[in-house]
């Protein structure tokens, strides 16, 4: 079941926004694709089984690797193996569980930040706006994604060599910041180009207003005219 628009309440969002959000429904990430699919908790029940099955078998691994050998230094690479497989196992079943559900967060993250400018007044369904979206949602959704990989991984990256460990920065730093920028800067485009529309249509209103004060006055100087001349 893919969770795109059928579960929310269609009355609070924005018509723009449920279009834009059913047009770019494959760009939400799959679940059995996230770096953090382990401990998110939206999948977490239905993956319960799955955990107990591959603790059973990670285990029994373990087992027979200590019943080949108990040595100090097989039991670490033993309970790595362990640990290892676990993972593993729920990830190449996890697609049984989950099938074609897609991250309720990433929708959401696109929902609220899109909500924002229509809440706002902005017309985000105008053509010349639709490309710069589509570059917001997408940077969005990787920012959002490269987010999850960094907490899993965290900030210091190690690998092993025949000297010892070297630790060294993770690079998702960098593309974290990057992605920054990027959003921040079609943020800002997005906004000039909505916000000038904005502009013109109240200038053109108060202008409206001008023009029709400027005619209620000449009425009523001829009403004033007229009065006079027939006294």
């Amino acid at each position: 079941m893919e969770l795109i628009t059928t579960d929310l309440n269609v009355t609070k969002i924005h018509e723009a926004v449920l279009e834009l959000i059913k047009k770019n429904r494959y760009e939400i990430m799959r679940c059995i694709n996230c770096s953090i699919l382990l401990e998110c908790t939206y999948p977490k029940k239905r993956l319960d089984k799955l955990r107990a099955d591959a603790k059973k078998v990670s285990e029994d691994i373990y087992t027979e690797e200590l019943e080949l050998d108990n040595s100090a230094e097989n039991v670490l690479r033993a309970q790595n193996k362990r640990d290892s497989i676990y993972n593993q196992y729920i990830r190449d079943n996890a697609y049984i569980e989950l099938k074609n559900d897609r991250c309720i967060y990433e929708r959401e993250e696109i929902i609220n930040a899109l909500q924002k400018f229509t809440d706002a007044g902005y017309n985000i369904s105008d053509p010349r706006a639709y490309l710069i979206i589509q570059e917001l949602i997408s940077n969005i959704l990787n920012s959002g994604r490269s987010n999850k990989s960094f907490t899993s991984l965290g900030l210091l990256l190690v690998k092993q060599t025949s000297s010892g460990p070297i630790y060294y920065k993770n690079p998702l730093i960098d593309v974290k910041i990057e992605f920054s920028r990027i959003i921040i800067e079609a943020t800002e485009t997005l906004d000039r180009i909505l916000k000038t529309d904005k502009k013109e249509i109240e200038a053109k209103s108060f202008t409206d207003h001008l023009i029709k004060k400027m005619k209620i006055y000449e009425d009523k100087k001829i009403q004033l005219i007229d009065s006079d001349e027939s006294v």
